[in-house]
């Protein structure tokens, strides 16, 4: 997520001082096409470019596994940038952005 493809977040990453933070997004591919039901009019092509990876889990795997996943990702992802921030505050940071998202 960053201020462009997700504006909500924007002010949150801004005053964290983050240009971007990744997130596990769920979406389905049907016949080679992306498909996200996360929203009426929501447009996939806003955050397509910005895909750092793709895995295919199962449905079952929406919940728990999907966050033990993210927060390895991220924490992962964190070390990689040498950043002054705890895994723990990164992941508030994220639930700050996903807040936001929520109040549309």
């Amino acid at each position: 997520m960053n201020g462009i493809n997700t504006p909500e977040v924007g002010k949150v990453l801004a005053e964290n001082g983050l240009k971007y933070i990744p997130e596990a997004h769920c979406y389905l591919r049907v016949d080679g096409q992306r498909i996200d039901a996360t929203k009426e009019g929501f447009d996939i092509s806003h955050f397509t470019n910005d895909i750092l990876t793709e895995m295919v889990i199962n449905v079952e795997q929406i919940g728990d596994y999907k966050v033990i996943m993210h927060k390895n990702f991220l924490k992962k992802w964190l070390a990689k940038q040498s950043l002054p921030i705890s895994a723990d505050q990164l992941w508030e940071i994220r639930e700050k952005c996903i807040e936001q998202l929520s109040k549309e």
